[in-house]
């Protein structure tokens, strides 16, 4: 694969993640990050935007978008797959620079779009929200990990679930506060 295919495929795993989330949360799309992620942004509206996409500033995600074929889910499973972990300390620096919940968006061709996400997140484990949803757990760089479908997540965990979850934690317990 080129350089120029490889950024085609990135770009469009952005642009549908984008979709997906942002008709999710708010009606409308939200945008690919300028620069694709490349650098962190600070807007005139305090927001910091961090990962591979544009979004609102009571988004509680970073997001960082990876479709590549050199991952298998075997690998991932069985803790040997060292580009996820890769993509993992990639996703978490940026959410801790933006103060949001990492969030990792990967696919590779003919598999679905699949997000990856700290199990606990907040004081509250996030079980609750993927009881009716096939799910996996796993280790990943020694946190406990869920795999879901992100299509299934837009589908059946509600925004307000979301906030609920984390007003009432107040703050990401992964997250430090710039600042303080």
């Amino acid at each position: 694969m080129t350089k120029a295919s490889a950024k085609a495929k990135g770009k469009k795993l952005e642009v549908l993640t984008g979709k997906l989330l942002g008709n999710w949360w708010w009606g409308q799309p939200f945008p690919r990050s300028h620069g694709s992620g490349s650098s962190i942004t600070y807007c005139s509206d305090d927001t910091i935007i961090a990962g591979d996409l544009h979004t609102t500033k009571d988004f509680p995600f970073c997001v960082e978008c990876k479709n590549q074929e050199l991952w298998s889910l075997d690998a991932v499973f069985a803790g040997t797959c060292k580009r996820v972990e890769k993509w993992w300390v990639q996703t978490i620096s940026e959410a801790s620079i933006a103060n949001r919940i990492p969030l990792l968006v990967a696919t590779r061709n003919s598999y679905p779009i699949y997000m990856i996400m700290r199990r606990r997140n907040v004081p509250h484990n996030w079980d609750n929200l993927f009881c009716d949803m096939d799910r996996c757990f796993f280790l990943l760089v020694n946190t406990e990990m869920v795999l879901v479908k992100l299509e299934d997540f837009v589908k059946r965990v509600s925004r307000t679930s979301i906030e609920l979850y984390i007003s009432e934690s107040k703050l990401p317990s992964n997250v430090e506060v710039i600042g303080e």
